[in-house]
């Protein structure tokens, strides 16, 4: 859902020039359309610059805008954990009962109105934003060991027959609570617009 949302936004926006910082290559397996620029830009800024789930790592939200936004002379897309599911609680407690350590960041963080907050205190004006990634299950599979990996259908773990969820159609209330992502779409307000703002 993450691919298919980032293609449609540079389809729609026609985006040219894409950056994901910082890298974590979550994309490696998947081509998505627009022009992939390397994390040393040398400079140059690109169309959209996108971050996926660090905001609620940072310990200061508004340097890591800050440095999100001043990669890029047009858009950025932030993406977090959406802290409405409940099934970010019980992974959690998942973690707790297997004593693994906590690294998904604060929860508190991994709030839609605090992204919104941080983003719109910068140069930007929001465009879009919107809850995606509704898999069948509430929980992440992926870390839950073997036993509930022997649960999810070997389909679903297999990326080339991976397809979006019959419930990404529901309405966005629903989706709220139910959905593992949340994200923003900004666009950076123009120097003349900004500052005639201020005064």
């Amino acid at each position: 859902m993450f691919k298919m949302t980032l293609d449609s936004l540079i389809q729609k926006y026609q985006i040219n020039r894409v950056l994901e910082y910082p890298a974590t290559n979550l994309l490696n397996y998947f081509e998505y359309k627009g022009k992939v620029a390397s994390t040393d830009s040398s400079g140059a800024y690109c169309d959209l610059v996108w971050n996926f789930c660090h905001f609620e790592q940072m310990e200061d939200s508004v340097q890591f805008i800050d440095e999100v936004c001043s990669r890029t002379d047009r858009y950025i897309m932030i993406t977090i954990q959406n802290n409405k599911n409940f099934g970010i609680i019980l992974h959690w407690i998942y973690h707790k009962i297997a004593r693994k350590e906590w690294d998904h960041g604060k929860i508190g963080k991994m709030s839609p109105k605090k992204l919104r907050k941080a983003i719109t205190k910068r140069n930007f004006t929001l465009l879009e934003d919107g809850f995606h990634d509704l898999p069948w299950f509430i929980l992440d599979v992926y870390e839950c060991g073997d036993f509930l990996k022997k649960l999810v259908p070997a389909s679903l773990l297999d990326k080339q027959e991976i397809r979006p969820s019959k419930l990404e159609g529901w309405p966005r209330m629903i989706k709220s609570f139910l959905a593992h992502h949340y994200q923003v779409l900004a666009e950076k307000k123009k120097v003349t617009e900004y500052n005639t703002h201020r005064h």
